[in-house]
């Protein structure tokens, strides 16, 4: 598999529509086994917004809504946020069961993506809270951090403390 390349959008966005659809069906029917994870893809446009840093949370927080997605992101276990740079996609997951968001690029080195991944994180934690202000099941402001490295050449994981990122990106 080549991990460098372009991909439109539009071919992203129609990978997520598939790849959630059979759990839509199946949480639409409260048939949704509790070994299977929740998972919700957000479009190209969406990353789009939280990539911004001077996102007004207000202004999208109906793309992270039950009216919207047809069901409570609150419920969700992994958020994916796929997201571009310099043409290249890397993806930003909110892990709720693990309580950390994951950062996985093509990069050997992390450095290309990380203030750009941060920004998605502080959006996202922002957006989260104002769409879900009474959420008990996870608080997305401590959760921890983790970047891996899916290059040909290296597959480590490099972690970071919430106390550490808390203080960087709120």
């Amino acid at each position: 598999m080549q991990v460098y390349g372009s991909i439109s959008p539009h071919v992203m966005n129609i990978m997520a529509v598939a790849i959630m659809e059979e759990q839509f069906h199946k949480h639409m029917l409260d048939s949704l086994p509790s070994f299977e994870w929740c998972k919700h893809i957000f479009s190209h446009s969406v990353s789009v917004e939280l990539q911004n840093s001077e996102l007004v949370p207000s202004n999208i927080s109906y793309h992270f809504s039950e009216r919207c997605i047809g069901y409570s992101l609150d419920n969700a276990d992994l958020v994916f946020v796929p997201a571009c740079k310099n043409r290249y996609w890397y993806v930003v997951i909110a892990n709720m069961r693990e309580r950390r968001f994951e950062v996985i690029c093509p990069f050997k080195d992390l450095n290309i993506v990380k203030e750009d991944a941060f920004v998605i994180v502080s959006n996202f934690r922002k957006v989260f809270k104002f769409s879900y202000p009474a959420s008990r099941r996870v608080d997305v402001y401590r959760m921890g951090f983790a970047f891996a490295s899916v290059s040909n050449s290296t597959s480590q994981y490099v972690f970071f403390t919430s106390p550490q990122l808390s203080r960087k990106i709120l």
